[in-house]
């Protein structure tokens, strides 16, 4: 299961937290 282009990989913890963990943050600053 590749992380598709467009697709947020929410299910990889790792490249989550390596990248979109610094960029953005869903857990902590969701944006509602």
């Amino acid at each position: 299961m590749a992380p598709h282009p467009g697709t947020h990989p929410r299910r990889v913890p790792a490249f989550n937290e390596s990248v979109y963990g610094r960029r953005v943050r869903p857990r902590q600053g969701p944006t509602s």
